[in-house]
């Protein structure tokens, strides 16, 4: 895991290329992953060690407007929980509900349709700005941030021990981590995890990126992947069909 924090920090710059963040003050080791939903809404997010985190964040825009009062962990948070900040920043930047819980994330509405960057103040104990802040490259609001692009070449195959999904990562403008898996029987669509997948940005070849376990036999099933990036954005679907034959009746009979 901590090969792959370092590849992704390596990564960074690029994927920042039109949204860099700018760091003053203590000198905050981080990055800003923003985009626009040209329907006046935004997400945002960032990270850096839990012991550089302050009291909170208040965020506006370049022009001093406060579109954040305060941007904090929920009560009772606790980012030692995940052991360390490698795997808190795993988490975080592959799953967005949990990066919100984190205070390291939000969802903003109603925004101008204007050219606009983001200035992150980090607060004190008193609710005050610090001095520390982070501000990103100014985007266009009105205009929609493309989504992630689906995974690629995705192949299935049945197999006695469920059907194997394979797919290959695509790189795009943000980075992804985590991907959702669906099946169309026909009849319903049916979402194989709770949580979106998180497998990073590779993987061994030629594992299973997933394994149905419980794909119904005696029939063809058709499986939906999306890619899901650090804004908590899905892509469009991938889709493969796979028929599953009944792997019980190819064993020989048994003994009376």
């Amino acid at each position: 895991m901590r090969r792959l924090l370092l590849l992704l920090l390596a990564l960074w710059p690029l994927a920042l290329a039109a949204a860099p963040a700018t760091q003053s003050a203590d000198k905050i080791a981080t990055r800003i992953w923003y985009a626009a939903d040209g329907q006046g809404g935004a997400r945002l997010l960032w990270f850096l060690p839990p012991e550089r985190w302050g009291h909170g964040w208040r965020l506006e825009d370049d022009q001093g407007n406060v579109l954040a009062d305060r941007v904090a962990p929920t009560e009772g948070f606790d980012p030692g929980q995940e052991g360390g900040a490698i795997a808190l920043g795993l988490r975080v930047m592959g799953d967005w509900d949990y990066a919100k819980t984190a205070g390291l994330a939000v969802e903003l509405k109603d925004l101008p349709s204007r050219r606009a960057g983001f200035v992150l103040r980090r607060l004190d104990a008193r609710g005050q700005p610090d001095g520390a802040r982070l501000t990103t490259a100014a985007i266009d609001l009105g205009h929609a941030a493309r989504p992630p692009r689906p995974p690629k070449e995705l192949s299935g195959e049945a197999t006695p021990q469920g059907v194997k999904l394979f797919w290959r990562p695509q790189p795009g403008r943000l980075p992804v981590l985590a991907y959702t898996v669906e099946r169309d029987d026909g009849r319903a669509t049916t979402r194989l995890h709770e949580q979106a997948l998180f497998l990073g940005n590779t993987w061994a070849q030629p594992s299973p990126a997933f394994v149905d376990a419980k794909a119904p036999s005696e029939g063809e099933a058709s499986y939906l992947v999306r890619a899901v990036d650090v804004l908590g954005r899905a892509s469009p679907a991938a889709n493969v069909r796979v028929f599953v034959p009944d792997f019980t009746a190819l064993l020989p009979p048994r003994a009376p």
